[in-house]
């Protein structure tokens, strides 16, 4: 460290290197660098020159600052290969930094609680885990190019962040919540993304209006993913992969359509769609198995369902439960277990397929407040009565409709094997 003579000495800040602005006052304000250890800091403020250092843990007495200090390399960038500002609170700008050389960020700015603004070249490999984590001031966050690791948490609770920028993500081997309560984020301009977990990626991200037009057909897990997105009217997404999709887009309620995406290898659906009042079309392709418990539940505005294959299914409660428009329901298939209040609630709801239940379980209130055709209502007894269980109850809600020939045979059948049948009219 140079002599403190230096503070009345004016100079004008060098150009055309990395800078950065901290509003600490602190006779030992330091931070952590690597592959720099050469780099000379230049400290001001305004045009006078306060102190300078050098090394990979510079530090500078600020001591007699008033106001916001730059720090500055020398005029040629150096490629650094760490950056670490970790729980700096007074870190409120970086510009100009060149990461293209690093081996990872995890938690460098975690908690940096001022930081602004952050405006880097490209950004290297490795892990960025927690790297800009919990930034609640970050407005800005640009860089022209970012490497390949884990993106776990890398901007979790930014919740200034309004728009991502159109980084090229496809290195990524984790997302897991990469975007997490970023309450402002309007504006996400990622061009690609790459494998890994996407366990609550954007959850909590009220702000958000549309989803682009990504492949995320490398992902393992889509847990909450997109879970309250309250303002998610728009996804895109042109594939998607494997495993769990637990209320992957659960109180998503301006969303309208749901694209022809193939989901035959997700393992859970259970409350996927639950309180996306606002959808009309439910457009995927293929579904895959687990429970889809409260799948689609509350989804007010969806008028059809497709005929899609559901037989991997192991539970069905509320699964369609206050699907308050729903007419038509055109599943080929469905598989096993509870379907407890499954279709409760469905008051549009006049034609039901002949559908193999024999793998049901619990039928409690099934399509109780339906308005089943007398065609439909047969095709229900029918089947639970083929299906060859005992002593188990449901509810069917009609359109006030005799029972047909064949629906009344198997009532009684039903009736015999000790079950509790109760036939509604809401006509």
């Amino acid at each position: 460290m140079l002599a403190r003579a230096l503070q009345a000495t004016v100079r004008q800040p060098a150009s055309g290197g990395m800078s950065l602005v901290t509003s600490s006052t602190s006779a030992t304000y330091s931070f952590t660098t690597g592959g720099a250890s050469a780099v000379t800091w230049y400290a001001y403020q305004g045009a006078t020159l306060l102190d300078t250092a050098s090394g990979d843990s510079p530090s500078f007495d600020l001591s007699g600052a008033t106001a916001n200090v730059t720090i500055t390399t020398d005029p040629a960038t150096p490629a650094f290969s760490d950056l670490d500002f970790t729980s700096d609170t007074t870190l409120v700008e970086v510009n100009g930094a060149d990461l293209s050389s690093a081996s990872g960020a995890s938690n460098d700015w975690y908690g940096c609680t001022s930081l602004a603004s952050f405006n880097a070249t490209a950004i290297g490999n490795g892990s960025f885990s927690d790297a800009w984590r919990s930034c609640t001031s970050l407005t800005a966050f640009n860089a022209t190019a970012i490497g390949s690791g884990s993106f776990a948490g890398a901007w979790r609770n930014c919740q200034s962040l309004t728009t991502f920028p159109a980084l090229d993500l496809s290195g990524g081997t984790s997302f897991d919540n990469a975007w997490y309560y970023c309450l402002s984020l309007a504006s996400f301009n990622a061009t690609a993304v790459g494998s890994g977990s996407f366990y609550r990626a954007w959850k909590d991200c009220p702000a958000l209006t549309t989803f682009p037009a990504l492949d995320l057909s490398g992902g393992t897990s889509f847990v909450e993913a997109w879970h309250s997105c309250t303002s998610l009217a728009s996804f895109n997404a042109t594939a998607i992969g494997a495993g769990s999709f637990y209320q992957a887009w659960y109180g998503c309620s301006p969303l309208t359509t749901f694209p022809a995406l193939d989901l035959s290898d997700g393992t859970s659906f259970s409350g996927t769609w639950r309180n996306c009042t606002s959808l009309t079309a439910f457009n995927a392709t293929a579904i895959g198995s687990g429970s889809f418990a409260g799948a689609w539940r509350n989804c007010q505005s969806l008028t059809t369902f497709p005929a899609l294959d559901l037989s991997g299914g192991t539970s069905f409660d509320d699964a369609w439960y206050y699907c308050l428009s729903l007419a038509s329901f055109n599943a080929t298939a469905v598989g096993s277990g509870s379907f407890a209040n499954a279709w409760k609630e469905c008051p549009a709801l006049t034609t039901f397929p002949a559908l193999d239940l024999s793998g049901g379980t619990n039928f409690t209130d099934a399509w109780s407040g339906c308005l089943l055709d007398q065609q439909s209502t047969e095709n229900v007894l029918v089947a639970l009565d083929n299906g060859g269980a005992s002593s188990l109850n449901t509810i069917i809600g009609t359109d006030g409709t005799s029972l047909s020939t064949a629906a009344a045979a198997a009532k009684t059948s039903l009736e015999g094997k000790g079950w509790t049948i109760t036939i509604q009219d809401n006509s």
